[in-house]
Order: C-alpha cells, then sequence, then structure tokens
C-alpha cells in the first residue's frame, strides 16, 4: 500500500469516527420519543448508550489522527466497528429489526428513515472494520519488511545507503557517489568532546573526521573512542 493511499484511509477512517460520535451524541440529545427506551441486549437507556458509544468512538477518531503509526488507534477502530456489527446482528436475532426496529424515532432527528439510517450504519461499519484491518496488516508488514533491512553510511559522501541482510560484506558502489563502500552492520561509537565534555554518538566508518562539536562548536576529532 502506497504512502498517499494509507494517508488517505487514516484520514476517512478518523472523519468517519468522528462523524459517529457527532451524530451518536445530537441522537442522545433530541426531543424525540423512542420505540424502545432501552436496548434489546444490555438493558440500559438508549440514550445512555449512545453516551457510551459516542464517546468510545470520538477518543478513537482523536487517536487514529494524533498516533496514525502506532496500531492501537487502528485496533480500537476495528473493534468498535466490530461491536457495533455484532450488536446489529444482536438485535436482529432478538427481533428488534437492527437500529431499523430500535431507533425509530432517533432517525426522524436526522430527517432520514430509518431503514436508510441503518444501511447507512452498517455501512459505515464494515468500512471502518475492513479499513482498520487492512491498515494494521500493512503496519505490520511495513514493519517486517523495515526489519530485514540495514542502513549504513557511505565513508565518502556520507549519503544513506540501504541493503537487505543477506548483502552484509559484499563490496559495491556507493550509489550517490560512485566510490567503492563494503556493506556491513552499522556501528555506533561513543566519544566525549576534548572541549566541553559533552557525549557524542557516531557511526564508525567516521573516525577520524573532522567535526564541530554538537554541544559547544569547537572543532574536534572523532577518534577517542570512550
Amino acid at each position: 500500500m502506497q504512502a498517499k493511499k494509507a494517508k488517505f484511509a487514516e484520514n476517512s477512517i478518523a472523519g468517519l469516527l468522528l462523524a459517529m460520535a457527532t451524530v451518536l451524541f445530537i441522537g442522545s440529545k433530541a426531543e424525540v420519543d423512542f420505540i424502545l427506551p432501552h436496548d434489546l441486549i444490555f438493558g440500559i437507556s438508549i440514550r445512555y448508550l449512545c453516551w457510551i458509544g459516542g464517546s468510545a468512538t470520538l477518543v478513537a477518531s482523536l487517536l487514529v489522527l494524533i498516533d496514525f503509526r502506532s496500531p492501537l488507534p487502528l485496533a480500537l477502530s476495528a473493534w468498535i466497528a466490530a461491536t457495533f456489527l455484532v450488536y446489529q446482528c444482536l438485535l436482529y436475532g432478538q427481533g428488534g429489526g437492527g437500529l431499523t426496529g430500535c431507533l425509530d424515532g432517533l432517525s426522524h432527528a436526522f430527517g432520514v428513515s430509518a431503514k436508510t439510517a441503518n444501511e447507512l450504519s452498517l455501512g459505515v461499519a464494515a468500512y471502518l472494520l475492513m479499513a482498520s484491518v487492512v491498515l494494521l496488516f500493512w503496519q505490520w508488514r511495513s514493519q517486517k519488511q523495515e526489519k530485514q533491512f540495514l542502513k549504513i553510511f557511505c565513508p565518502d559522501c556520507g549519503g544513506h545507503v540501504k541493503f537487505i541482510q543477506e548483502r552484509e560484506g559484499e563490496q559495491i558502489d556507493c550509489p550517490h557517489c560512485a566510490k567503492s563502500i563494503k556493506l556491513r552492520r552499522p556501528e555506533s561509537l561513543k566519544v566525549n568532546c576534548f572541549f566541553c565534555e559533552g557525549h557524542i554518538e557516531f557511526p564508525s566508518h567516521a573516525l577520524g573526521t573532522k567535526i564541530p562539536c554538537p554541544h559547544c562548536k569547537m572543532d574536534i576529532t572523532l577518534k577517542e573512542v570512550a
């Protein structure tokens, strides 16, 4: 999956979750008569159930926007969508006709028929579940592929060179400067600045290089391994 498609899926998930939360909050405050004052599954007030669902959905939408790269928000989104679909199935099993039978009065608060509202809710939940699961799989696959690569710096030009672990030890031409380099596992060395004693970490190929200290800006030579 390309990054643009992943970003679009992320925004659509967050947007739909936010829209669902808004509908549930407005619905809980709507001055309408519910066909069933209490739901058929949990036996609690429909208004209270709307607040619970709206709060969970709002939190999920914010987490997706804030921390998309983490699997937790997407897992929460998938869980909410799956729970909603299971809840719909249970309502049908109880003879409630899904949201059509349970929240008929509520649908009128938004100017749509109960049947239309029910179909829209099912479509949105199905999309959220599918998109969240696909993105979770994409994240897992990307992380797995990333672990198979190693990254080093070219000792001549400093360019990044990325290669698969199986090629470690090969001699190749740097893709940036065309100088011959050996593909090796990256190593970090540590030194203390001679002037300010500041801690400096650098790749092993930079030994002997003269650089300005990132702390005091004095020129130092990377040679004394701590």
